[in-house]
């Protein structure tokens, strides 16, 4: 089958389904478009394991805060497509807001909204079904984003019903976004497999991303900073530091040697501790902390020790981008 760009959830479905008929594993990958290496290389991994490879490109208005990027958001239709194209992807799926969700926005538009103000209003539609995970995302990039992950889990378990089942390719830049994936999939039996895929980085080790694009040369040049704090906080966990705390203490040390950084948070956890710690406190007693003291407290309620699968976050802003990265190391 040649390369096909669709628009309606239908004809994805009927293509979906006609690929599934003929015995084709489905390979898919969901993005927001302005697609780069690390979106090559998940539609790549995908080609490699699956007979037939869906790439959408949808900015979710949902995700997006009052004084967010929405409107801003970088895009480039042509490259999208020439992207997938040039890597023998056999369906683009390019819907707009009034096909994703077609009670909020009844009326096609030629655009979607071009305001993040208009978001909060889509969370509280009365006729707008969402997915609400809950506690899985009571952590790290919630407490600066929240209902961010509740907009995700909606939008992905819509694009999961429309193609069916499939195994879905997911960067693990986004690890959070990558274990609620696997929450919502489990929790709601769908038959989609969630593939973490590795972050693919600069060579001076900064993660690709498409908000790479906001940052000017001052700003580029300092950015590098968040990939050798997570190499330093690996190497402290490496030479056998078990305290969280310390290696939080070491990786922020490094970060505020660039003094165009505003740090958010600065994680080092046991993987399978994630969903476990208890923030209600920090929640509860937000008021009683300065915006920038209440981010760190949230993640300091337990005492942590490092052993096994560890993984290291952090999230900062150099001007108006927000930044985030992880690095996972096993001890």
């Amino acid at each position: 089958m040649s390369f096909a760009v669709v628009r309606a959830p239908e004809d994805l479905r009927s293509q979906a389904a006609q690929a599934r008929a003929r015995g084709c594993t489905i390979g898919f990958v969901p993005t927001m478009g302005y697609l780069h290496e690390g979106h090559r290389s998940l539609i790549h991994q995908a080609k490699h394991e699956n007979d037939f490879v869906v790439v959408s490109v949808f900015v979710n208005p949902l995700q997006f805060g009052v004084e967010e990027d929405f409107g801003c958001y970088p895009k480039d239709a042509y490259h999208d497509m020439q992207v997938c194209a040039d890597a023998d992807v056999d369906v683009m799926f390019t819907p707009q807001a009034a096909d994703i969700y077609p009670s909020r926005f009844p009326t096609p538009a030629a655009e979607p909204p071009t305001s993040a103000v208009e978001v909060p209003e889509v969370s509280t539609h009365a006729n707008l079904v969402t997915v609400n995970v809950g506690n899985l995302s009571n952590m790290l990039c919630h407490v600066s984003r929240p209902g961010h992950f509740n907009a995700v889990a909606t939008v992905l378990t819509k694009l999961f019903s429309i193609v069916g089942e499939c195994a879905v390719y997911m960067g693990l830049k986004d690890f959070q976004q990558f274990l609620v994936t696997q929450s919502v999939v489990a929790g709601l039996f769908l038959p989609i497999k969630v593939v973490g895929c590795p972050t693919v980085r600069e060579p001076d080790g900064l993660a690709v991303s498409s908000r790479n694009v906001y940052l000017n040369s001052a700003e580029r040049a300092q950015a590098p900073v968040i990939y050798r704090a997570l190499n330093a906080g690996a190497r402290m966990v490496y030479a056998g530091e078990t305290s969280a705390r310390s290696v939080e203490s070491a990786m922020r040390e490094v970060l505020l040697s660039a003094d165009l950084i505003d740090v958010e948070y600065v994680v080092a956890r046991v993987e399978t501790d994630l969903w476990l710690n208890n923030y209600s406190q920090a929640v509860s007693n937000q008021t009683a902390y300065s915006k920038a003291a209440f981010k760190q407290a949230a993640f300091n309620q337990t005492a942590n020790t490092l052993a096994g699968d560890v993984r290291l976050f952090v999230a900062a802003r150099f001007g108006r981008t927000r930044l985030i990265d992880n690095l996972g190391c096993v001890v």
